[in-house]
């Protein structure tokens, strides 16, 4: 069964920042997924912790940063614990 593209709006365009080459800075964390994972959370479909605790999402950097990310995301309803 083919998976539907769904393109984001002109707005949801605005807000992103993705980082597709190194910048030219050291980074503060690095998180290592799949489209798929990051959207699922992003929509409430899994939580942060499950995510993590299944490995579909790795978290490079400073303890106290990677455990304050899930609550960059506005938009998702995780929870962080």
């Amino acid at each position: 069964m083919a998976t539907p593209s769904v393109k984001p709006t002109s707005e949801e365009m605005r807000r992103t920042e993705l980082c597709t080459k190194p910048p030219r800075f050291d980074e503060d964390l690095v998180v290592e997924t799949d489209a798929m994972t990051l959207a699922r959370w992003h929509l409430g479909e899994i939580e942060w912790n499950e995510a993590l605790r299944l490995e579909q999402i790795r978290v490079f950097g400073p303890r106290d940063l990677a455990r304050a990310l899930p609550s960059w995301n506005l938009s998702s309803t995780s929870r962080i614990s």
